[in-house]
């Protein structure tokens, strides 16, 4: 079972997860906002600056749409590793890197459907309590 925290100043549900994108030759710690209503997992612009992704390096743009409207974005194969410290659950995803504004600057990165829809998740605000079971994922170790 992989546990989340909550946002001191949010209250919002969090995941961390190993980020690389093998193209690119990067990876790093990502902290996402768990996002029930994102169709698809967003890198936004503070969390590709930390991790050393320079835009004029993408490929394939794109226009991605959420609550604040559309928004320039690039698609990026990334592989998403998460840990419960006894196993690791790994999913190879399309992931959105959206451009940098001044605005997006602000927003967290997302996890949204194309790997939440792969779990069991159990919120309990009162307890500030989230944890997720993974039911399928797509690299096994083999031993």
């Amino acid at each position: 079972m992989l546990h989340g925290r909550f946002g001191k100043t949010t209250t919002a549900p969090y995941l961390e997860a190993h980020v690389a994108f093998p193209r690119l030759g990067l990876r790093g710690l990502v902290s996402f906002l768990v996002d029930t209503g994102a169709d698809g997992t967003v890198l936004m612009p503070a969390d590709s600056s930390n991790l050393g992704v320079r835009f004029g390096s993408l490929d394939n743009p794109s226009i991605a749409y959420g609550v604040g409207g559309a928004a320039k974005a690039f698609n990026e194969r990334a592989v998403l590793a998460f840990t419960d410290n006894r196993h690791v659950y790994s999913y190879v995803v399309d992931m959105e890197h959206l451009a940098p504004t001044t605005r997006s600057q602000q927003l967290p990165s997302l996890l949204g459907r194309d790997i939440l829809n792969r779990w069991r998740v159990a919120v309990d605000y009162s307890k500030r309590r989230v944890n997720f079971t993974p039911r399928t994922w797509d690299l096994r170790q083999k031993t």
